[in-house]
């Protein structure tokens, strides 16, 4: 980057490169303190995965969601939340720790290599960051 200006108080950045042109970026969803993180997944067919997160509400109702489709929106009356993935599946429930941090243990399946996986968490109304993977 030739020049970059992060001082916008709504998240924006800009960056200038002197090869490549002017970007303007949206950082503001990195910068949400109260957002809830879910770590990427190592999905491996056959074997258990721990699905984390932190920056729950403690000790509140954790739900652990997944697409086989991609990333999406919708409004679930039941959790409170717009959710970030298009025909959203229950992985499972857990209940956060005092600390806010979630985990939830899964098996993935024989036969499912290739596969790629959307998921989310929400708790308390909130949701997390959607991260993806494919199962090696």
């Amino acid at each position: 980057a030739w020049n970059v200006y992060p001082f916008f108080p709504s998240g924006t950045v800009i960056v200038s490169d002197i090869e490549r042109g002017l970007f303007i970026l949206d950082v503001s969803a990195a910068l949400d303190r109260n957002r809830i993180i879910m770590a990427d997944p190592l999905l491996t067919e056959g074997q258990t995965t721990t699905f984390n997160a932190t920056n729950a509400s403690p000790n509140a109702l954790t739900y652990f969601l997944y697409s086989l489709t991609g990333p999406g929106a919708q409004y679930v009356p039941t959790v409170n939340a717009m959710i970030g993935l298009d025909h959203p599946l229950l992985m499972g429930t857990t209940t956060a720790d005092n600390q806010g941090a979630a985990a939830l243990d899964v098996s993935i399946p024989n036969g499912s290599a290739g596969t790629p996986l959307w998921f989310q968490t929400i708790n308390d109304g909130r949701t997390s960051n959607v991260p993806s993977a494919i199962i090696n």
